[in-house]
């Protein structure tokens, strides 16, 4: 059952050779390894050495499904693992020589299918770029003027140019793209593009990526507002577009604003108000490895405690807030998620305490991870030329904004 194939004409070595892979009729091994050894005056290892060295052993009952050879032995052991086999059918048993050939075939169909995969991605993204250039390359402009759109769109648009737009106007890049913030969070992103795009303000490059746009059975379901590239829809060319842009900047720099402007910065004030500090609030959360997805109740706290404290206050509580979670945390061992839930009571909870007993509140100045947003910079500083006082200043006690007109 056990053939071999001697290396040596020495016949000492041979019937060495011969002890160590003699078997019985039930395919067992006869006398020990270590006998044998013994018997040369050779430590195992050595004279497992030179049997390897002196001869090749072959299992005869066990053969290469593809070539036929007979199935090498290295040791005892191998050949008590397929001594079950000896006779049988073993379809799927392969030399180390067709083994080796079948793993080499495995590796070029696989780069082969993986190049095939390939060229039919670049297939189907070609396809998709062009649905893409199809869809969007005729612009819906907006017939309207500078001086007839709200105080509201007028910032969320000098903003988005700001940030996001190229030299020539020509387009916007994603905002997903840009390091400055175009708003203090994301969901504020999303609701002034929102808001852009149905007011035909913005429509959709047809260069934008693919990746920014969702398919369905060959045509453009749904996109994403903060991936997709933008172009302004203000005008039939590209002078007309920069005329209106011109115009509005004119309008913010001259402060020469439109009637229905005047008292349209309040509501846009608290906003962006209330998302800054929604935005501390997520820092401070993140950073303390609390989890946090603020709701309804989260925004009626804060535009409660914006009726008396600046952003710059509001974040003292949030920050004391965050900061008692996390020692609560440690000390009750409770979930995260019930402490987390612990903040914006504790916001409340503290902002009451410091109202009702008119404590005078710490200022806090901007934290290096939540930078001033182009939206604030626009409204405060360019529209209202208040710097950051929007930061810093109550809304409900601010001085009166004096509106100069021609």
């Amino acid at each position: 059952m056990i053939r071999l194939e001697f290396k040596t004409e020495d016949l000492e070595e041979q019937q060495t050779c011969n002890r160590y892979w003699r078997v019985d009729e039930e395919l067992n091994f006869v006398g020990s390894v270590k006998k044998i050894a013994e018997e040369q005056g050779l430590s195992v290892t050595k004279m497992l050495a030179k049997i390897r060295k002196h001869c090749s052993a072959f299992a005869t009952g066990i053969s290469c499904s593809d070539c036929g050879a007979a199935r090498e032995l290295t040791s005892r052991s191998d050949f008590q693992q397929i001594k079950h086999l000896v006779g049988t059918s073993c379809p799927g048993m392969l030399c180390e020589a067709c083994h080796t050939e079948e793993n080499k075939r495995r590796r070029e169909r696989a780069e082969q299918l993986a190049t095939e995969r390939a060229a039919a991605n670049r297939i189907q993204a070609d396809r998709q770029k062009q649905l893409i250039v199809d869809t969007f390359s005729n612009t819906n402009v907006c017939d309207i003027s500078p001086r007839e759109i709200s105080l509201e769109l007028a910032v969320y648009l000098i903003s988005m140019i700001r940030k996001c737009g190229d030299e020539d106007l020509t387009w916007l890049r994603p905002v997903r793209e840009e390091e400055e913030l175009l708003s203090p969070t994301g969901e504020f992103d999303c609701r002034i593009l929102d808001a852009l795009y149905k007011n035909r303000l913005i429509d959709i490059h047809p260069s934008s990526p693919v990746e920014a746009v969702d398919f369905s059975d060959g045509q453009i379901k749904t996109f994403n507002l903060t991936s997709v590239a933008w172009r302004l829809s203000l005008g039939r060319s590209d002078a007309e577009i920069r005329e209106f842009v011109s115009e509005l900047e004119s309008i913010i720099a001259n402060r020469d604003w439109p009637g229905s402007w005047e008292d349209n910065w309040i509501p846009l004030w608290k906003d962006i108000a209330l998302q800054e500090c929604v935005q501390y609030l997520l820092h401070n959360m993140a950073e303390r490895g609390f989890q946090f997805n603020p709701g309804k109740k989260t925004k009626l706290v804060f535009e409660q405690m914006l009726e008396y404290y600046s952003v710059s206050q509001g974040y003292s509580f949030i920050w004391r807030a965050a900061k008692d979670a996390a020692d609560f945390l440690v000390r009750k061992q409770v979930s995260r998620k019930h402490a987390a839930n612990t903040v914006i009571t504790g916001v409340q909870r503290s902002m009451e305490r410091a109202r009702d007993n008119e404590w005078d509140v710490k200022h806090f100045g901007r934290n290096f991870e939540c930078p001033r947003s182009n939206i604030s910079h626009v409204l405060f500083s360019s529209v209202l030329r208040m710097g950051d006082s929007g930061f810093t200043d109550v809304l409900g006690q601010t001085r009166e904004i004096e509106i100069e007109r021609r």
